[in-house]
């Protein structure tokens, strides 16, 4: 090849890099190997994981998109924001994948708000606790699907032990179980009272007197 046709080669992939980067259709005859684009990366990435999350856990998986996320920090008012990991520099990569998290770096003085923001739109883990317990209980629910119920408050509860607020998790409580809750409050030897995991543990719901065990 000839320096001339070199040179236009180059220039020629450089341009497509340039418009892949930009996030522009790549032109048809267009292969996999450079990089995909951030626009058109990111919604591959999104598409990709939401699949996963849905194949891999039938739908027990939190969605949370990065579309979404975003879309919260502006409606919050936070303007300096960036998109970090795989959703953040998925348009450099040929090939856009899924990922397990949405990563956000915003700066300090707007810190707070975001993390308002992000906590009111998703549910905060005492939320999640009493949500999942009321799919243990529910009698509209497989056996099966509650086995894997009864697994996921179980690790939410070993991998959160210190982060559980116990007067917010008895509120919720007692919206899920009609004042299940406040029986045996049994305070734990760092001074929390964990009655409402407890109970909740223990069994019982609105819907039968009867007591299910779930261990903990």
């Amino acid at each position: 090849m000839s320096s001339p046709d070199r040179a236009a080669v180059l220039a020629e992939r450089r341009r497509r890099r340039d418009a892949a980067l930009a996030g522009d259709r790549a032109p048809a005859d267009w292969t996999p190997r450079g990089p995909a684009g951030h626009a058109g990366g990111r919604r591959v990435s999104e598409s990709v994981t939401s699949t996963f999350r849905e194949t891999r856990y039938h739908g027990r998986s939190m969605d949370v998109k990065p579309s979404e996320v975003t879309a919260v920090l502006r409606q919050a008012g936070v303007r300096r924001w960036v998109l970090m990991g795989l959703h953040g520099y998925v348009g450099y990569l040929p090939e856009p994948r899924a990922t397990q998290d949405v990563d956000v770096l915003v700066d300090h003085h707007d810190r707070a708000a975001a993390v308002h923001a992000i906590g009111d739109r998703w549910p905060t883990l005492e939320a999640a606790l009493a949500a999942k317990y009321a799919a243990m209980v529910s009698p509209n629910r497989q056996p099966a699907e509650k086995a894997f119920d009864a697994g996921d408050f179980r690790n939410l509860v070993l991998s959160n032990a210190d982060r559980i607020d116990p007067d917010e998790l008895t509120r919720l409580a007692e919206l899920v179980m009609g004042g299940g809750d406040r029986r045996h409050p049994r305070p734990d030897r760092r001074g929390k009272d964990w009655s409402a995991v407890r109970t909740m543990t223990a069994g019982g719901s609105p819907a039968s007197s009867a007591p299910r065990r779930t261990p903990l």
